[in-house]
């Protein structure tokens, strides 16, 4: 295992360490820690700097001495390597090199027929280490509607680029579906959903797809105006005393604090900007 850090030992941690040794293993044993491994299967410890440390390697430097510069301690277990073992019989330095010629070497890379027989077991939904193929990381791409995370459908995308094709924007595509209109806008180029092929053969669903549209676009807001607006705090009364007052001379600062509005609504409002349909 590969490690940039250098160890420091006090007697605290020798002295901690040995206890952890098993008196009942013999040197062809593993040596394996109660605790769970982390990470890719590397037993750690807590040294008393606070520092967290590789337990083969602490036992390395331990039993073996200092770890020479720019080494990896590698394992040689004799049942197969096992990185959570910590017994310095089964530890041997080498070079970065050598490290992964000998993981090569003894099947751990998830490379030839190990990668195969990994496949083979995530695409038929069993655990890899179940398996026994220990520590595998493998990410298999799933496209389309056998993607859990698929919004859209086989039938939606063709939909989307027949109605791309008739000319509604991908903003008023997107209306109508659960995506962005980014997502068409690739979706018509071909960037997402780009592996299927063939045409959609019911028109009807696209006829009925732009009229959702196109209803869409028919609707309205009413904007409402004045008094009209749920949240006026003026009526036709009060605007006409606010023009009449500060055509008297009174400013907008106090007509604002007297009608609890701010001084640019009664600008607005003296100068024909706000409630231009009270006369």
């Amino acid at each position: 295992m590969p490690s940039s850090k250098t160890i420091v030992l006090t007697y605290v941690d020798i002295k901690k360490f040995l206890l952890l040794v098993p008196r009942d293993k013999t040197s062809q044993e593993c040596w394996l820690s109660a605790d769970s491994p982390v990470g890719r299967g590397y037993s750690r410890l807590t040294l008393e700097s606070g520092e967290r440390a590789l337990k083969h390697r602490v036992s390395y430097l331990v039993f073996k001495g200092p770890i020479p510069h720019g080494k990896d301690i590698c394992h040689n277990c004799p049942d197969g390597d096992n990185p959570a073992c910590w017994n310095p019989d089964h530890l041997w330095a080498g070079t970065p090199a050598e490290n992964i010629k000998d993981c090569a070497a003894k099947g751990r890379t998830c490379r030839g027929e190990r990668k195969s027989q990994i496949m083979k077991a995530v695409l038929a939904r069993q655990s890899p280490r179940a398996k026994g193929l220990r520590y595998a990381r493998i990410a298999v791409k799933v496209s389309g509607e056998k993607n859990a995370h698929a919004k859209l459908s086989k039938q939606d995308v063709y939909c989307i680029h027949r109605l791309r094709a008739r000319g509604f924007s991908c903003i008023s595509i997107a209306s109508i579906y659960p995506v962005e209109p980014g997502i068409i806008s690739k979706i018509t180029k071909g960037l997402r959903w780009g592996h299927l092929e063939g045409e959609i053969q019911d028109e009807s669903a696209v006829d009925r797809l732009a009229e959702a549209i196109n209803s869409k676009r028919r609707r309205t807001t009413t904007i409402q105006f004045g008094v009209l607006h749920p949240l006026a705090k003026l009526d036709n009364e009060k605007v006409r005393a606010i023009r009449n007052a500060r055509a008297a001379g009174s400013t907008c600062v106090v007509l604002g604090r007297q009608y609890h509005v701010s001084s640019a609504k009664i600008s607005q409002i003296c100068r024909g900007k706000s409630w231009a349909q009270v006369e």
